[in-house]
């Protein structure tokens, strides 16, 4: 086996049933590949999900990760993944499902361009009950790139990786991210650094199921804010040169003035897009704390 899919796993097991499905059903594959499922939770309550799907087809590895956080069960993936010798390992979440051609579709890219890694899009799929403005604002939508673009970072929501490319580095997730989440965007864009090239790959698409929890304004804001951090943080980890640390901090203030006027617009014109104006004040405001060396732990447990 050439490929391994990874999963980070802690306490959703409908959303890791319908994953697991996903997988076991691709298309398109000319050979076996393997699923690493890694649970996160200590009690290893994802076992008797994973259990449904031992006879299938498809080779499955369960391991338990009792260290908390995404950064631990990422590099126990990546761990398992080197243990049985494959070359690729693609990264998709628990509260996610691939398309039926997403693996062959990313193999088949990166193996055409001899990429570090590739990149696709994440769909969003909202309850049956949500209110318009999900769809009016795309606060949920992530952002696409042309088909072929090369990227300067990617997300393990949706990427496949050349276990190459972080091959001497024994744990490519950096755990000082425990409970922070970006721990991704620190690994490619370290990868980037090191020469790595990460490429767009449209077609690779896996759907998010998107609970009604985050149907919500202090959920949008929340994860701006985690964002913006993230990028303002990676800049001083990765790139601490004067001018990209002063261009990141005037494109984090420039969010201000330009939020101000979306969400002041949008409550003269009575629509939805005062939303987006105040993400844009929280993900400014988080790129500014970010570059001061500060973090933001989105994923702490209680």
């Amino acid at each position: 086996m050439r490929t391994a899919v990874c999963v980070a796993t802690f306490q959703r097991p409908d959303g890791l049933r319908t994953l697991l499905r996903s997988l076991i059903d691709q298309r398109g594959m000319d050979e076996q590949f393997l699923i690493v499922v890694v649970d996160n939770d200590p009690a290893g309550s994802a076992n008797e999900v994973v259990k449904e799907f031992v006879r299938e087809k498809v080779a499955i590895r369960y391991e338990v990760e009792p260290e908390p956080g995404i950064p631990a069960a990422r590099n126990r993936s990546i761990a398992i993944a080197r243990r049985e010798g494959v070359a690729f390992v693609a990264f998709i979440d628990d509260d996610e499902f691939a398309s039926p051609y997403w693996l062959s579709t990313m193999v088949a890219r990166i193996e055409t361009t001899g990429a570090s890694a590739i990149s696709g899009p994440v769909e969003p799929i909202f309850p049956s009950n949500h209110p318009e403005w999900v769809h009016t604002t795309r606060l949920y939508h992530r952002t696409t790139f042309p088909d072929g673009a090369k990227l300067e970072f990617a997300s393990t929501a949706n990427s496949l990786l050349r276990l190459e490319a972080v091959a001497g580095i024994q744990e490519p997730f950096d755990r000082s991210l425990q409970f922070t989440g970006g721990s991704d965007t620190f690994l490619y864009r370290s990868l980037r650094q090191r020469g790595g090239s990460i490429i767009w790959e449209p077609a690779g698409l896996v759907y998010e199921s998107v609970p009604e929890s985050r149907l919500s304004l202090k959920w949008i804001l929340t994860r701006s804010y985690r964002h913006g951090v993230t990028l303002g943080l990676s800049d001083r980890r990765l790139a601490p040169s004067y001018r990209r640390l002063v261009t990141r901090a005037i494109r984090g203030i420039v969010q201000f003035p330009i939020g101000l006027m979306v969400a002041g617009a949008s409550l003269v014109r009575r629509n939805d897009h005062w939303r987006g104006g105040l993400s844009r004040l929280a993900r400014g405001a988080g790129v500014l704390v970010g570059l001061t060396g500060r973090s933001f732990e989105e994923y702490r447990r209680t």
